[in-house]
Order: C-alpha cells, then sequence, then structure tokens
C-alpha cells in the first residue's frame, strides 16, 4: 500500500488523523499448533486427524494495562505465526528491541501502538474497517518504569499542548522574571519520576554506585518529560542517590 506524502501544510492540517495512540502494559501471549476449519476458524491440531501440512502456529496475544491508565480491559490480538501480520509487523518490531524468542516476551512490560495491517473487514454495522494489531515500541525492566514512562508520556503531552499558548504570554527574554525553579509543578513532577528511576537503577545495581548512575542516566534519556530538567549529574540525582 503506497502512502501519498501531503507537502502543503494547509492542506496537511485539513485533513489531519489522530496520532497513533500508545498503550503501557504487560504482555501475555500463548502459541499453540491449530489448522483451520471453514466456519470454525483456528481448531486445535490433532496428527490423528489432520496432516502435517495443514498444520500452522497460532500465536494469541494480550496487552494488561497499567494500572494507572484505568483501562479495565486487555487488549487482545490472534493471529498465526504464517501470516504478514506476525511476519512483517509484530515479530520485526519485537526483534528490533532485542527479543530473540517469543517466550521471552512472555510478561513483558512494554509499550505499543495499534498500526493497520492492510486486511479490511465489515463490522455488525456494515462498515468497512481495517484490521489492527500491535507493533511494539519500547521495553521496560519493570512494572513500575512502564507506569513511569506511561505517566511521562502523559505529563509530556500536556505540556507539549500548553506550550504554544504560554509562549504567547511570556515577557521578551531580557524582561523575564527570574523565578524559583522549584515553583514549576512540570519540574516538580520530573522530580518525582527520577526519583523513582534512581530507586530502579540501585536496586538493578545493588553496591555498585557507578553503575546505577550509567542505568539511570540512560533512563532518563528516554524520558523527555525528566530530561528537560534533568541529567544524572544534576545536583538534585546526585541528592537522590545520596539518600539511598
Amino acid at each position: 500500500m503506497v502512502t501519498q506524502v501531503i507537502n502543503d501544510p494547509f492542506e496537511a492540517a485539513s485533513n489531519a488523523a489522530p496520532l497513533p495512540k500508545a498503550y503501557y502494559g504487560q504482555v501475555e501471549v500463548d502459541a499453540w499448533f491449530c489448522v483451520l476449519v471453514k466456519g470454525q476458524g483456528r481448531v486445535p491440531f490433532d496428527p490423528q486427524q489432520h496432516g502435517i501440512d495443514q498444520r500452522r502456529t497460532a500465536i494469541d496475544m494480550a496487552i494488561i494495562p497499567v494500572a494507572a491508565s484505568n483501562l479495565q480491559y486487555p487488549l487482545e490480538r490472534k493471529m498465526l505465526a504464517e501470516s504478514k501480520e506476525w511476519r512483517n509487523i509484530v515479530w520485526p518490531s519485537l526483534k528490533a528491541l532485542g527479543f530473540n524468542s517469543l517466550k521471552e516476551v512472555n510478561g513483558a512490560w512494554v509499550k505499543v501502538e495499534l498500526v493497520g495491517t492492510g486486511r479490511k473487514y465489515v463490522n455488525s454495522a456494515g462498515e468497512e474497517k481495517e484490521a489492527t494489531t500491535f507493533k511494539f515500541l519500547a521495553v521496560y525492566e519493570s512494572e513500575e518504569a512502564c507506569e513511569a514512562a506511561y505517566m511521562g508520556m502523559g505529563e509530556a503531552e500536556e505540556a507539549e499542548a500548553e506550550a504554544e499558548p504560554a509562549a504567547e504570554a511570556a515577557p521578551a527574554p531580557a524582561e523575564a522574571p527570574q523565578g524559583n525553579p522549584q515553583s514549576n509543578p512540570e519540574r516538580e513532577t520530573a522530580l518525582q519520576f527520577a526519583r523513582v528511576l534512581v530507586q530502579q537503577a540501585l536496586k538493578a545495581h545493588p553496591g555498585d554506585l557507578e553503575a546505577a548512575k550509567r542505568h539511570a542516566a540512560q533512563q532518563i534519556a528516554t524520558m523527555p518529560v525528566v530530561s528537560k530538567y534533568f541529567t544524572v549529574e544534576s545536583p538534585e540525582i546526585q541528592a537522590l542517590f545520596a539518600q539511598q
């Protein structure tokens, strides 16, 4: 499928589509052998009844959302390993994150978005829709890191939405008041996220402060809402390490 690139910003604004929504949570995955039976769909493979040429590999995936998202249901997709959906979209995105086998994916904390597969179907309302599947964007080493990333994304989007009006109301740089940076709510939120990252880094590298700092530096760099205000060398971050 060829995507048409719109080079006129006015036309692009008139035809803008919503940005892909990201989801954060834990992966549950199962794989099993099946055969495709008309009218029944995927049926467990039975070597006593089915030929080996009929056998396919079924993959069932679900994303259990982080608690902070307040989503009360998992996102589920069922597919075949032999399908273009798996071979061209899902598995390449997992491999890009460092996964070498499907078993490694089960239980992982991740960020995903839903992307179109190109396959069309008609829903119960008679409307033609495009099927979607998981594209994995990031993997986190713990539930806390995944939830912190989710919260950071929300803060970043809110800050971006508010940035332009705030700039219009601000005085010229030469006249800008020298306020207390600690009174900045966004900065205070960033420090709270940084505290979680420091705790995780220390937990991951007990007794090795330098390794913990390198770990925290990498995590801070992946979170714009934190890296906007802090690095691992910032006095506030150094103080967090000293408090532990």
